[in-house]
């Protein structure tokens, strides 16, 4: 037999407890309830938060259309009549049987064949106190036999919202007469004749007749002892006890306990005492998220930001504090430059541009004017990896192209290392970038110079007075070679044949110099181009990572500062406490972060493989080989230089790729058992924790008389919690030192140890409070505008 159960909020404040439960279930790994536990809602009206729109996840709620009533008509009544007009309209069309209907149905439908159905109630309020009957019925009559349900109403009394409000007469009154009606309702009688609801005549195609008790189990959540208001007291208690009545071991023993006791007299009245030890999983998880988040930015752009609020203003400016200092200096953040002979001679000149030396610059122009092919061929040839390139010695590689592309992978792998390894004291990567490309292009213009100055001194391959050297001595050589005069004079046509393979070894040389610079042009061109396309997507990145308004530090920063909420509000609920070793969850982070930081190192360097490898690295307009699996898109991958996409959905993007990669690694560092992983840090000794689980969970209501039937549930985590670990045997035999027997549970929620405690047999006399709300003896006419059911 499969168990599952349907939770329905009556009124406001059962709406709340559903809400809460729904919070409870979708706090674990799937995000959802599962299939056996459904959710609904019914009142008046919808809940309008401040925002003024309906959360979405009150999709549970059912707004029952209002109908109108004379002035003064008895509340409750009135309640009830919108109830019943809707009920009129038949199963097709009434909005409360469909949404009834649906959810046995999805029950029906996840194998479930035996249901706990929890009817849950302000006992002083209008709207849920009048339906709670009615409900009852309606459930048990749409499950027929197709599900066995058990129906229990939870009440949450005025006592348990002193906090919120001060409970009026009314508010006394109605809640007397709801619990004198339902006392009447559920005490021992004959139902042979039924109890007829809609006045003996069918309502809807519903007979509207009752054979046996409307409720199974009534069960009055006083909450006065929580003295806190109701969002941290009673309404988290009340879905706490939910919860736990709704595990289908403790719903077994619980239905067969009543089975056995059976109702005696008054005594038709339940109530419950829990507590929850909790290791907030999800709002753990989400909050390393956002500071692995908040701390990779930080890592990687030196941010200013405002003082009050935290949020980047600018990228920090370095400090220069002395002459010395490396703060601004290339040489300082380009630090391997030898891997690439013209990386070298880039870095000399931004040296020269950063000393601002004019005659230094001259000087060195006019020693690279009168360099060697020799000299030109070190610079060319000096490459890491050139080797294979370069396996006829020291001949030109034909084409020049793979070595080009080769200074420039060195290059980029240079750049890539430092922006993959940042140093907090050098600054942002974007100034030395800047100071690249104002290098590199003073670089090229001397490169420039050069040529033009050989073209000035003829010493080009294409020079007009080497051209017609050329051309003369040729023609001497050809003319002596064929003339009689030069086989009688072979001496004189040798002559003219050296001045001509002279003449053209000059040429080729010349040639050779000029195509070697040509190539180092091109190297030079090339790192140029791709340190100005480096710049523009890096100053778009930042702006979507940290600048503009709805940027990822941004919004790691407004979930940071909700979550903060969302656990100071959890650490305030008096039924719970949570367990949270702040020191285990900062390790966790950084190992998470040291991972983070070398896989994206190794997937910066296989990018610039493929940016390197490519036969022209640097088209204009051609995107850079960044690109990430979005997963809102099911991984699909996205360049993040796409022009297409605009700062805030760059920003967008991010934020997903960033959440989804810490995430994973998070869980996959989880423990597999997170509450009993962090008991000892709470509480080694398992005695004491026993008596602060014994002590806090006291009974819902206050009782005057001894305490009546009582059964104790524990609900462990399963997985690794081997109840039989010695910290675990000496914390249930505590517990059954306090209590006696103790019914043990192992859940598949890692993240929750729970003592439930179930209190039965309760009459109206246990409850302190409840003679307070009595009207002066003798006199029920102040009760009349509160009754609903004259029994």
């Amino acid at each position: 037999m499969s168990r599952g159960g349907l939770v329905i909020g009556l009124g406001g404040v059962g709406t709340r407890v559903v809400e809460r439960v729904r919070q409870v279930l979708t706090a674990s790994a799937e995000n959802r309830p599962p299939d056996s536990i459904r959710l609904l809602a019914f009142d008046l009206r919808k809940p309008v938060p401040a925002t003024g729109r309906l959360p979405q996840s009150y999709h549970f709620l059912v707004q029952v259309a209002p109908v109108e009533a004379p002035a003064g008509a008895p509340v409750r009544q009135v309640a009830r009549a919108a109830l019943l007009a809707d009920l009129k309209q038949g199963v097709v069309n009434s909005s409360v049987l469909r949404a009834l209907a649906t959810q046995l149905d999805a029950l029906s439908r996840a194998g479930v064949t035996q249901a706990d159905v929890f009817l849950v109630s302000s006992s002083f309020g209008a709207t849920g106190s009048a339906w709670l009957v009615d409900m009852a019925y309606l459930v048990r009559h749409l499950a027929g036999n197709r599900i066995k349900v058990r129906i229990h109403a939870i009440l949450l009394t005025p006592e348990a919202f002193e906090r919120a409000f001060f409970p009026s007469q009314a508010h006394r009154l109605t809640h007397y007469v709801v619990l004198r009606e339902l006392e009447l309702w559920q005490r021992e009688r004959s139902w042979e004749q039924g109890a007829s609801l809609y006045g003996g005549k069918p309502l809807g195609g519903l007979p509207g007749v009752l054979t046996r008790r409307p409720l199974d189990s009534v069960q009055v959540v006083e909450g006065q002892e929580l003295n806190t208001a109701p969002e941290a007291g009673a309404i988290p208690l009340t879905a706490e006890g939910i919860l736990c009545q709704l595990d289908p071991q403790a719903s077994a023993v619980l239905e067969e306990a009543a089975q056995l006791a059976g109702v005696q007299g008054t005594q038709v009245f339940s109530t419950f005492g829990v507590f929850t030890l909790l290791y907030p999983g999800r709002i753990a998880l989400e909050e390393a998220v956002q500071r692995l988040i908040i701390g990779t930015l930080d890592h990687w752009l030196p941010l200013e930001k405002d003082p009050n609020t935290g949020r980047p203003l600018r990228l920090a400016e370095p400090l220069h504090l002395r002459p010395d200092d490396p703060y601004g200096k290339l040489e300082f953040w380009i630090t391997e430059p030898h891997h690439s002979g013209i990386l070298q001679e880039v870095m000399r000149q931004a040296d020269l541009l950063a000393r601002r030396d004019q005659p230094a610059r001259r000087a060195a122009l006019q020693a690279m004017e009168s360099r060697g092919l020799d000299e030109w061929k070190a610079i060319f040839f000096q490459c890491e990896g050139a080797e294979a390139l370069l396996s006829q010695g020291n001949a030109l590689p034909e084409p020049l192209q793979p070595l080009i592309n080769r200074h420039g992978l060195v290059f980029l792998k240079e750049v890539a290392r430092r922006v993959a390894n940042p140093d907090p004291r050098l600054g942002a990567p974007f100034e030395y970038l800047r100071k690249l490309e104002q290098a590199l292009a003073a670089y090229m213009q001397d490169l420039d110079s050069v040529l033009e100055s050989w073209r000035e001194r003829g010493e080009s391959a294409e020079n007009e007075s080497l051209l017609r050297t050329l051309q003369e001595t040729r023609r001497s050589w050809e003319q002596r070679r064929d003339s009689l005069l030069g086989r009688l004079m072979p001496q004189a046509a040798q002559d003219a044949q050296e001045r001509y393979i002279q003449a053209r070894q000059l040429q080729a040389q010349y040639k050779q110099r000029e195509t070697i610079l040509r190539g180092i042009l091109d190297s030079a061109s090339l790192m140029h181009s791709l340190t100005h396309q480096l710049l523009i997507f890096g100053e778009r990145l930042v702006n979507a990572l940290a600048l503009i308004s709805d940027s990822v530090y941004n919004m790691a920063l407004d979930q940071s500062l909700r979550l903060e909420r969302e656990k100071r509000f959890e650490a305030a609920i008096r039924v719970q406490q949570l367990v949270l070793d702040q020191g285990y969850e900062t390790r966790r982070s950084r190992l998470v972060f040291d991972a983070f930081r070398q896989e994206l190192t190794m997937q910066l360097a296989l990018a610039i493989e493929e940016l390197a490898d490519r036969e022209s690295p640097a088209v204009p307009n051609q995107t850079l080989p960044f690109r990430v699996a979005d997963p809102a898109r099911e991984g699909e991958k996205v360049a993040l230089d796409d022009p297409a996409l605009s700062a805030e959905q760059l920003a967008g993007l991010l934020m997903r790729v960033l959440t989804w990669h810490f995430t994973e690694a998070l869980l996959a560092s989880q423990p597999e058992n997170s509450v009993l992983g962090f008991l000892h840090y709470l509480d080694p000794r398992a005695d004491h924790l026993g008596n602060r689980l014994v002590a806090s969970a006291t009974p819902a209501v206050r009782l005057l008389t001894p305490i009546p039937a009582r059964r104790n549930f524990l609900f462990a985590p399963s997985a690794g919690s081997a109840i039989t670990s010695t910290y675990s045997q000496t914390l249930l035999g505590e517990l059954q030192h306090h209590l006696g027997d103790v019914y043990v549970f192992q859940t598949e929620n890692p993240e929750r140890l729970t003592l439930f405690r179930y209190f039965d047999g309760l009459s109206l006399d246990h409850l302190l409070t409840f003679h307070q709300s009595e009207p002066p003896a003798g006199d029920l006419s102040p009760l009349r505008p509160f009754i609903l059911w004259k029994i």
